[in-house]
């Protein structure tokens, strides 16, 4: 069973890798409570549909939001009406840095904000999965990067080779464990069952 995990790939921006897990964080429903009703800005260089799911579940912990596209925003018009009757505002300002209270934009300009969700990219920690050729989804954000399993066991692409946790997308404490949980409960009905021909049943 493979549980090797995934690397957070941040944007090249000064600041941010100082401050993750503490001024910089990801999830929002494993930190949202945490910084409800705070000054919060989340940082989606992009923008698009990415930006409007989170501007819509950040919303609900804070009402002084502020989405940092990085650049064109790349919203529909409905998403932009959205958004706006939310109050949470777009930046497209490109972001220099961040030094734990305060964005600094290229144009030297600043938002002084309490704490700055980001949107990293992922890959797989280990070389493993590849080498043994699992394959990995082929939709959503994380196309190319999280492995294709079944889910009810886990069982990757390569026969006998299960996985679990956050290398195929449960990357919430619980969610993994629970996934090692079944592919361990399937690695072992795959060893009894593939062994039953050479069974002696004692009578």
């Amino acid at each position: 069973m493979l549980a090797t995990g995934v690397t957070d790939l941040l944007p090249d921006i000064p600041g941010l890798q100082e401050g993750w897990g503490t001024t910089v964080h990801h999830c929002p429903y494993c930190h949202g409570w945490e910084v409800r009703d705070q000054d919060l800005a989340d940082l989606i260089p992009g923008g698009g549909d990415m930006a409007y799911h989170r501007g819509v579940l950040l919303r609900q912990w804070t009402p002084h939001l502020v989405l940092l596209t990085h650049g064109p925003a790349h919203l529909t018009a409905q998403q932009q009406s959205n958004l706006d009757d939310l109050g949470v505002r777009i930046d497209e300002r490109l972001v220099a840095q961040w030094d734990g209270r305060n964005v600094t934009f290229e144009d030297g300009t600043r938002l002084g904000r309490d704490t700055l969700f980001v949107t990293p990219g992922q890959a797989q920690r280990s070389a493993l999965p590849e080498q043994l050729g699992c394959a990995r989804i082929d939709r959503g954000p994380l196309a190319g990067v999280l492995l294709a399993v079944t889910p009810e066991t886990g069982l990757t692409s390569v026969p006998g080779v299960y996985a679990a946790g956050d290398m195929i997308g449960e990357q919430q404490v619980v969610l993994a464990a629970a996934s090692g949980a079944r592919a361990a409960a399937a690695i072992n009905a795959d060893l009894c069952f593939g062994d039953a021909s050479r069974w002696t049943i004692h009578t």
